[in-house]
């Protein structure tokens, strides 16, 4: 008797304590979804270093949602720092939960490897993109430029 209700009291302090967890995990989760939309206010008046701080508060808060990193890749791409960019886009592919998510990351990484003149990668970057939303005009548009590329570079023409 005495066991059981040892494991009762056990049950419903962990069943309390996980709806804890649960209130932190949300309010960070809105939290960096508003350091995000801070930043991507910041972004939009070029103020780069200010939102690359919001961003990195943002994923730091919800390391786990992919946004944070996807919009700082996205803020390094529009100032040219390519391996930064591609770094959180690795990351936001990582921790993407959604086809869109993943298309966007890897069609982002498509782009950042043709800015390198990795025609080959960036195939593969967008065929990844492709699988997670075949539809996409763009990427395939992009695919067929990144093919091109390759196949010149494997001629030697660079």
């Amino acid at each position: 008797m005495k066991f059981f209700i040892v494991f009762i009291t056990f049950l419903i302090g962990s069943i309390g304590h996980s709806q804890d967890i649960n209130k932190q995990q949300l309010k960070a989760d809105k939290n960096a979804i508003n350091l995000v939309y801070k930043a991507n206010e910041l972004l939009g008046d070029a103020n780069y270093v200010e939102a690359e701080m919001e961003y990195r508060k943002a994923i730091s808060e919800a390391p786990s949602k992919a946004v944070g990193a996807y919009n700082l890749a996205h803020s390094y791409y529009t100032k040219g720092s390519f391996d930064e960019a591609l770094f959180r886009s690795q990351e936001a592919i990582k921790n993407a939960t959604t086809k869109e998510e993943k298309h966007k990351g890897f069609h982002n990484i498509g782009n950042i490897l043709m800015q390198n003149k990795l025609c080959k990668e960036a195939v593969e970057a967008f065929k990844g993109a492709l699988r997670n939303n075949p539809n996409d005009e763009e990427t395939r548009y992009n695919f067929a430029l990144a093919k091109e590329c390759a196949e010149q570079q494997k001629d030697g023409g660079g």
